[in-house]
Order: structure tokens, then C-alpha cells, then sequence
């Protein structure tokens, strides 16, 4: 074992030398953005915690537009007030049977109560904060044996080291923190063997339940991975907790699913580590808070000038509102000095830089609708924010494969283990072949960039469509331009783009039933209207058919001709 520890602390170091490059910026942005984070020295200074920070801000555009950025991402793609994803299957035909979508949408629903009955909406705030601010972004995700449900929490960027696989993917996470001997105890004290026993035993101490320790918790691939064991050193991630201090194994495990979410809100493709809005915005800000740092004293200066005193007074003047400054020679007064500035240049450059970090962080984006003219009409501000919601595509999409897709997996995960899901239908498990479900999410931001992109040209046809049919009309020429399309499936999937789900659409086979049946019903009542148009202009067959007539014997024998029978 002792070689085993010393092969993660090997790999540990080197995870720290590839991450130095980036902690300048991160404290950095600390200092002049995210102020509540404290350093990133490791391990922590005990005499950072509750120190009062913020004393390089001068301005408070940054923070608020971070805020927006974070609280307008999250309201558009993960709102509690709204369904964000659905799990769908690869096979388009295998959502035409019924007993598959049902399975899907009853999965749904235990997967959105587990993270109602967690503390998932609470904690990922604060993911996104960290998102726009250093860029890198982790929430820890864990099944609580205890309480039997999901359990997050968003972990400071300090605390990770990452690694990738040859995709670019993060598949190493080692997590530096802090745990007490109370908090190891109760982490690890129900372990059977893959506790050190001795570790747990120093940890009881009555005076020492609060000493904190330095524990590495190091996960990453599996190199004797068997998908078909249950023992969990045979799971695709090897997990060890590691008590620095001891160089000792406090619990050695492993996990189908990464535990750790590392959101890369963008990344260069040399890099391990993220780059947000405020990477982009710090030139800005940092002369920002310099224009503002110098405008307070130039207005200070106007407010409360320098002045000019006659050396006999020395140490006698009393500037305040009220003093008495006494003199003999009336040309010897005490003046303010004549101070040249122009102070409303100075605020013009601040509000400049102020409009260029609110573009960084998408100010307007969020606030679109409350800056929006009140004659704009509604689809004039629908078309806006399906342009404008262009603008977070790539962070959306990383945000979707570092995070949701892990998140859903694991909850997937989890929820089977527990015994929550209903068993799936044979058909599903025979067609997937080991193949994993599929996750569409359906935020308000993904309806509007799909609608954007699938929606807008089937939007502009029609227009266009309108129009010339309305020209050929009123010329007395029919539009038989539209033959060229297939209007039910334009609209089907103008349907779709909007958010529209496939349930609600009928299947084609029943709409071509409907479509026949229609077409029947019309026919026989044109054939009765031509019927009494016909009694109208004659009369006579108005009037009952003779028996043993010529008109009776036809239509006998026509009847039978119908039914399949010969003519008596």
C-alpha cells in the first residue's frame, strides 16, 4: 500500500507543477472580481478565513455583471421553475412505441425528484459564479447512504488538480482540502477493510475532535476495470482518500461515474483549466478601477481643494465650516489653489469600460427584455433573443458535456443502484446493446437557439410563401408553387423547434385516417347537395319509386350488384 500512496503523491505533484501557470490569474481575479474567495495558498492560511477583502474595488460593475452573468445562465438552462432535459434513445423508431416513451418519462420524473429532494438548485449558483469569474468550475456530486439522496457541493477552485484523457476530457481529479478528525470519523468509521484502522482511532480523541487534517482524495481511471464485477475496485474509477500527514489509506473504492464535475467554461486546447468572462474582461476592469481610483481623488480634490496659506499662519488656519482664520494685512489671505481637471472626461472613460465588461459578462443579453423599446412587437422580440441567444452556444455546450451529461449519468446511476427506477422494456435493453441513453435538454436558452437555427428558415419561408401565393391569388393564378413541399412536415418540425413535444403530435398513419375520412364525409355531402338541386329542377324524383316499376327493378338489381350478390 505504502507504494501505491507514494505513486499518487508522485502523480499529485506533477497535477500541481501543470496548474502554477494559472493561479497568478485566478488570485488575481479573486482580488479584483470574486472578492469572497479567499487565496489559493495550499495548505489554506487559517488567517485567511474572514478577512474582510475587496480593498483593490473600486467600482462595483464587475461583481454585478458577474452576478448577472451567473444568475441569467442559470434562469435560461437549469431552473428549478422549469423541465430541463428529457432522456431520450438513439433509435429515432424506437420513440414511436409507446412502452418505450413511457419508461423514459417515468425515469424523468425520478431523476427530477432526486434533485429536488436535494440541495442541487442551492449549490449550483454558485458553480456558476465560479464559472464566470476563474473559468474552472467543480461541484462534487455523492449518494448519501444516510439520508438516501443526492448530495452537491460546489468546491473551491484551490481545492482541484485535473488531468485529461486523450480527448480532452477530464477523467484525473485530485482534491486537496481539509477534513477534521469529527468529520473523518463520521465519513469513514462505517468501512470495513478499506479503512486504516489506526488513522480512525487517533481520530477519537475527546480534545482533538476538531484539529483539521490535509487529506488527498485522488480519482481517476481504472487500469483493472471490469464492467461485469461488482466490487467497486473493479469500477471504471479508482477512488482513495489519502491522510497526508500518515501517508495512510483512509478508504480506497471506486466509482462508475466521475464524482467530480469540472466545468471548462472555455478552453484553449493545450490547457487543462478554464478561461471565463472575467479572462476576457480583466484588462478592463483592472483600468476601470484605476479611471475610478483617480476620479475619487480628482472630485476630492474639486470638493476639498488645496490651499494656499501665508507661512505666519502656519498651523493656525481652521478650514472647517464656522472657523475663525484671523489677519492683520487684508492682502494676505488664504486662497484655494487654482486646480485644473476635467472631471466629466474621467467619468466618460469609466462608463466606457463599464459598457465593455457588461458586454463581456452579456449585460444586455439578460437584460433585454427590461431595455427592449415598448413598441416592439412580441415575434420582434422573440427574433431578438433567438439572435442574442447565439452568444452563449459555447458555453452552453460546455457546460452540457463537463457537467449535465455527468450529472445525469451519475443520478442514472445511483438511482438504479438504489432500486428507484421501474425495469426497462425488453425491446430498450435489446436494441441500446450497451449503448448509453441519450439526454436533450430543453432550458429556455436551448429552445431559443434551436428555434433560431431550425426554426427561422422554416419561419421565413412561409413568409415568403404568404406573399407569393397572395400575388398569384389576386392575379387569378393558383399557387401551385407549394406542391414543391411537404407542408406536414415543415410544420412538424417548426413544431419541435419551438420546444413542442413529440407526444403531442399525432402519428401520420391516424392524421392520413382522419385526412380519408374527411375527404368521405365531404363527398357524400356534395352528392346530397347535387340530390336536391336534381329534386328542385325536377320534381318528379322527389316522388317515391312505383313498385314493380323499371326504377325499382334497377336499383334492386344495382344494390345487389354492390352486396357481392347476383340479381334475382
Amino acid at each position: 500500500m505504502a507504494d501505491r500512496v507514494s505513486d499518487l503523491f508522485q502523480e499529485f505533484e506533477e497535477l500541481k507543477q501543470a496548474r502554477k501557470p494559472f493561479e497568478d490569474v485566478w488570485h488575481e481575479i479573486a482580488e479584483l472580481v470574486v472578492p469572497n474567495h479567499s487565496g489559493f495558498q495550499q495548505p489554506p492560511n487559517p488567517a485567511e478565513r474572514g478577512r474582510r477583502r475587496g480593498e483593490e474595488i473600486y467600482d462595483g460593475t464587475p461583481q454585478a455583471a458577474l452576478n448577472m452573468w451567473a444568475s441569467g445562465t442559470m434562469g435560461h438552462l437549469l431552473s428549478p421553475n422549469f423541465d430541463w432535459f428529457t432522456l431520450t434513445v438513439p433509435d429515432e423508431q424506437l420513440m414511436d412505441v409507446r412502452e418505450i416513451r413511457l419508461w423514459l418519462s417515468r425515469v424523468d420524473r425520478v431523476l427530477y425528484g432526486m434533485i429536488t429532494r436535494s440541495n442541487f438548485y442551492r449549490e449550483v449558483y454558485e458553480l456558476f459564479r465560479d464559472g464566470a469569474g476563474i473559468g474552472t468550475a467543480t461541484m462534487h456530486r455523492y449518494w448519501d447512504q444516510g439520508t438516501q439522496r443526492e448530495q452537491f457541493m460546489v468546491l473551491h477552485p484551490r481545492e482541484i488538480y485535473v488531468g485529461e484523457d486523450a480527448n480532452g476530457d477530464v477523467d484525473t481529479v485530485f482534491r486537496y482540502t481539509q477534513m477534521t478528525n469529527k468529520q473523518i470519523v463520521e465519513r469513514f468509521s462505517q468501512d470495513d477493510d478499506t479503512v486504516d484502522a489506526q488513522v480512525v482511532k487517533d481520530a477519537t480523541g475527546p480534545t482533538m475532535r476538531h484539529r483539521k487534517r490535509n487529506i488527498v482524495h485522488a480519482v481517476r481511471p481504472n487500469p483493472d476495470h471490469d464492467p461485469t464485477k461488482a466490487d467497486k475496485r473493479a469500477k471504471k474509477y479508482i477512488s482513495v482518500y489519502i491522510d497526508e500527514e500518515h501517508h495512510s489509506e483512509l478508504r480506497r473504492g471506486g466509482f462508475d461515474v466521475l464524482p467530480y464535475m469540472v466545468w471548462r467554461v472555455l478552453k484553449e486546447s493545450d490547457e487543462e483549466y478554464g478561461r471565463g468572462p472575467a479572462w476576457e474582461a480583466l484588462g478592463d476592469i483592472r483600468a476601470l478601477y484605476e479611471y475610478s481610483r483617480t476620479d475619487i481623488e480628482e472630485a476630492q480634490m474639486r470638493v476639498n481643494r488645496p490651499l494656499q496659506v501665508p507661512e505666519e499662519l502656519r498651523g493656525k488656519v481652521a478650514w472647517v465650516p464656522g472657523g475663525r482664520n484671523y489677519y492683520e494685512d487684508a492682502n494676505r489671505l488664504i486662497m484655494e489653489a487654482d486646480v485644473k481637471s476635467d472631471l466629466r472626461a474621467g467619468l466618460d472613460r469609466e462608463e466606457r469600460k463599464q459598457k465593455i465588461i457588461e458586454r463581456a459578462f452579456l449585460v444586455d443579453f439578460f437584460t433585454m427584455f427590461a431595455q427592449a423599446d415598448k413598441a416592439m412587437t412580441a415575434t420582434e422580440i422573440r427574433q431578438r433573443r433567438e439572435e442574442k441567444s447565439v452568444l452563449l452556444g459555447p458555453h452552453n455546450t460546455s457546460l452540457n458535456s463537463d457537467v449535465l451529461d455527468m450529472l445525469i449519468d451519475g443520478l442514472f446511476n445511483d438511482a438504479w443502484n438504489a432500486g428507484l427506477l421501474p425495469p426497462p422494456p425488453r425491446l430498450l435493453v435489446e436494441s441500446l446493446a450497451g449503448r448509453r441513453l441519450e439526454v436533450s435538454y430543453q432550458g429556455p436558452l436551448v429552445q431559443a437557439q434551436r428555434s433560431f437555427f431550425q426554426g427561422e428558415p422554416y419561419r421565413q419561408a412561409l413568409g415568403q410563401w404568404a406573399g407569393l401565393a397572395q400575388v398569384l391569388t389576386g392575379a387569378g393564378k393558383p399557387a401551385d408553387f407549394l406542391d414543391n413541399y411537404d407542408m406536414d412536415f415543415v410544420t412538424r418540425e417548426m413544431f419541435k423547434s419551438g420546444g413542442g413535444v413529440e407526444e403531442a403530435m399525432l402519428d401520420p398513419k391516424l392524421v392520413a385516417q382522419l385526412r380519408q375520412q374527411r375527404a368521405e364525409m365531404l363527398q357524400r355531402q356534395q352528392q346530397l347537395a347535387a340530390m336536391e338541386q336534381m329534386g328542385k329542377a325536377a320534381p318528379g324524383l322527389n316522388q317515391p319509386v312505383a313498385e314493380d316499376s323499371m326504377l325499382e327493378q334497377l336499383q334492386t338489381a344495382q344494390q345487389a350488384q354492390q352486396a357481392g350478390a347476383p340479381p334475382g
